[in-house]
């Protein structure tokens, strides 16, 4: 193989005489050219003026950013950072990387089942009574919140537990952007009286996601049996700015929706629970595609180092794994992969990985093969040469724009080349396929990838290159996988897919509805899957999310004909009425997660990320023990809220103490504290043994409920913490006396 050049001696060999991009990243590096009137690879259509503000990731010398510099964590920093000062920054010696990726995330709402599916995931009778989330904050960042629904209010004492919230989106009449500030656009709340005088957010006629998923993790289900999974946590909502609310955006403000920006939220999160002295995790049931090049590379790093004991980020895996085949290996072997091109949608990517010389081909399949019919593409940059950048070849650093209006039907491929984010030793391209007069679900084309001799690994997104073998063409197609969005992607948060239980539901209206996303926990088949572009396991762990019961925002309104269909309960609160629907997607297994981990960390507030993932991999459920685990179906399982407070207590050797929680039964303190009271969910014809044992595993009494009892009170004797209750072979339950 040819030597292949370094990043410095390549940036070296082609900048000479010229402004150096290579320490930025695609995006940004895009933006900085359409500053510089040096935009060759397309435009970035949001951009207005130079005297435009982007919030960016820099790493390097604070000295060098400290004028613009909002935020650091060591050695990277957040700025706010005119358009125009980007060629100057990259030319800096003092900075070694920029990055900007200005992506919109979308929700992770599996679409084809969104408005039908139903179900708890854990009732009321299904959560550790000892532990509600108390002392822990939640923080949502998210669309569509309803801070008004009482499902965000203690059922204990009628309480708001939504104690911070910030809408970027909320931009008061006048107000131009803060650039120094933590808070640069929008309005912070930081008082139940204002947020209660609010009632939701700006963007709240756009949708209801954020609702449903604060509710899942902390709904208190107020008026209805769909409590969440930390039902007393404390609550920090925070808009996120996505493809269907960023038009709200007044002009000049359109940088504030990269991930920078969404860096910034989750560091503010994390600093008022810093300042409460509380533990936190973050829900982020919202995602963009992955990219193969080096776009988020300081995202990582930024997550990575405002997280740690007793600071966790939580995100969706996404819901684009229904039979996608997007992952395509390559092998020396290999002469050529490849297949046929399927999707719905308007554009497709391509993302590719190696160290050797490839040709892509696209071909059209309804024509005769010959040179004029088909587009063909070297992606070669392993010379010690300069790359050629000539008419018709690639840029280095920069996209490429290519074309064949006859056969391709008006096709733009446009390339951009790059080094791979994580190894310099590999080249990567990422491609970007927009269908012309013809739509790219006639599945017309096929993409093939050649290279004698040459490893590589091939990502396709929103589309799938299924198997051909026709017009002397034969090609596999590629493999399920390699579909999970950012930031879930990323070696610095939790990954969760989706596990489908219910499958069906009856609705207020009486009527039964159903769907087939899978059955008795086995991965729903929309739930995204790896391997990541960067290697990486993904899912991290698994959760019901098919069919989730939650929370409804009562203030959207531009479609509300869903909510026939969707409530499962109804409930009224100061003369308004709320509602709880069903949605499904890995948006709602997420926050099941984000709620599991608050009960973990109200029993132990100093876990991390690395704490958290040796529980999951102890103590979850595995949907097929004959799989290796961890897997890019399943990660480590689906979690195991009560088996993980087990472990975290370390009472899960106790003899005769069972580990599976308690169901059919429930066993709660007393008002006053006096004794655990037991209640049987059936006709018990036999007498029931009932254990209690300490936190420590000592056994500290046994008594005997008598045949066709319903309750039963065990007297507590004055005895006060943790107690865990074993109730005949129904399993086990924790409770607090105090």
């Amino acid at each position: 193989m040819k030597k292949i050049l370094t990043l410095t001696a390549l940036a070296m060999a082609l900048t000479a005489g010229a402004q150096d991009y290579s320490k930025m990243s695609r995006q940004l590096a895009r933006l900085a050219r359409q500053t510089s009137g040096n935009n060759t690879g397309g435009s970035v259509k949001s951009f207005t003026g130079n005297n435009e503000r982007t919030l960016i990731f820099v790493k390097g010398e604070e000295a060098a950013v400290e004028d613009c510099c909002i935020s650091h964590r060591g050695d990277i920093h957040i700025v706010n950072v005119p358009v125009s000062r980007l060629a100057a920054l990259s030319e800096d010696s003092r900075i070694q990387r920029m990055e900007a990726n200005y992506t919109l995330p979308e929700a992770s709402l599996d679409k084809t089942v969104e408005t039908i599916g139903a179900g708890k995931i854990w009732s009321i009778a299904g959560l550790p009574q000892a532990f509600d989330g108390t002392g822990v904050i939640i923080g949502n960042i998210d669309t569509g919140h309803d801070y008004a629904h009482p499902t965000f209010r203690s059922t204990k004492d009628g309480r708001q537990r939504i104690v911070m919230v910030y809408d970027p989106l909320d931009i008061p009449a006048g107000q131009k952007p803060d650039d120094s500030s933590k808070f640069p656009i929008g309005t912070l709340y930081t008082d139940t009286a204002a947020i209660n005088a609010k009632m939701h957010s700006a963007d709240y006629n756009t949708n209801n996601h954020g609702t449903h998923t604060a509710s899942i993790a902390s709904g208190s289900g107020w008026g209805s049996p769909y409590r969440g999974i930390a039902p007393e946590s404390d609550i920090y909502m925070a808009t996120g700015i996505v493809g269907n609310n960023a038009n709200m955006l007044p002009a000049g403000y359109s940088r504030y929706t990269g991930t920078a920006f969404m860096a910034l939220q989750a560091e503010n999160i994390m600093r008022y629970a810093e300042e409460q002295n509380k533990p936190c995790v973050i829900n982020y049931s919202i995602g963009f595609n992955e990219g193969i090049t080096k776009d988020n590379t300081l995202l990582d790093e930024y997550l990575n180092s405002i997280t740690g004991p007793g600071k966790i980020m939580v995100a969706a895996a996404g819901n684009e794994g229904a039979d996608n085949h997007g992952y395509l290996p390559k092998g020396t072997g290999d002469t050529t992969v490849g297949g046929m091109l399927s999707t719905h949608n308007q554009t497709a990517s391509v993302s590719i990985k190696t160290k050797g010389t490839l040709t892509l081909r696209i071909r059209n399949r309804t024509m005769p093969d010959n040179a004029n019919q088909k587009l063909e593409i070297p992606l070669d940059f392993t010379d010690t040469g300069n790359p050629t950048s000539g008419s018709g070849k690639l840029k280095w650093d920069n996209e490429t724009v290519f074309s064949k209006s006859t056969v391709l039907n008006g096709m733009k491929v446009t390339v951009y080349s790059g080094l791979y984010d994580g190894d310099d030793s590999y080249f990567a391209y990422e491609i970007m396929i927009e269908e012309g007069t013809k739509a790219l679900e006639t599945k017309e084309y096929t993409i093939e990838i050649e290279g004698k001799d040459t490893e590589a690994e091939i990502y396709v997104q929103r589309a799938e290159l299924l198997p051909t073998d026709e017009n002397g063409i034969t090609l596999a197609g590629a493999q399920t996988g390699g579909t999970i969005n950012t930031p879930a992607s990323l070696a610095s948060t939790i990954c969760v897919g989706a596990t489908a239980w219910t499958t069906s539901f009856t609705n207020t209206a009486g009527q039964t509805l159903s769907v087939s996303t899978g059955k008795d926990g086995e991965r729903a088949t929309f739930s995204s899957v790896g391997p990541t572009m960067h290697g990486l396991t993904k899912p991290d762990v698994m959760a019901p999310g098919t069919l989730v019961s939650a929370a409804d925002n009562s203030f959207y309104e531009q479609d509300t004909s869903y909510r026939e269909t969707t409530r499962t309960a109804t409930t009224t609160y100061n003369g308004r009425e709320y509602n709880y629907i069903v949605m499904s997607g890995t948006s709602m297994a997420t926050p099941v997660v984000t709620g599991t981990i608050a009960l973990w960390l109200q029993a132990c507030p100093t876990l991390t990320k690395e704490d958290i993932m040796d529980i999951i991999a102890g103590t979850s459920r595995r949907h097929d023990p004959s799989l290796p685990y961890p897997n890019n179906h399943y990660g480590h399982g689906e979690i195991d809220a009560y088996k993980g407070l087990m472990k975290i207590l370390n009472i899960t050797n106790v003899e005769g103490l069972s580990t599976t929680h308690l169901h059919n039964a429930t066993a709660r303190p007393a008002a006053d504290g006096s004794a655990i009271i037991v209640t049987l969910g059936g006709d018990n014809a036999a007498p029931l043994t009932c254990r209690l044992y300490t936190a420590a595993g000592t056994l500290l009494k046994t008594v005997t409920i008598p045949p066709h009892s319903t309750t039963y009170s065990i007297a507590a004797e004055g005895r006060k913490g943790i107690i865990a209750v074993q109730v005949g072979n129904m399993g086990s339950t924790l409770v607090r006396l105090r």
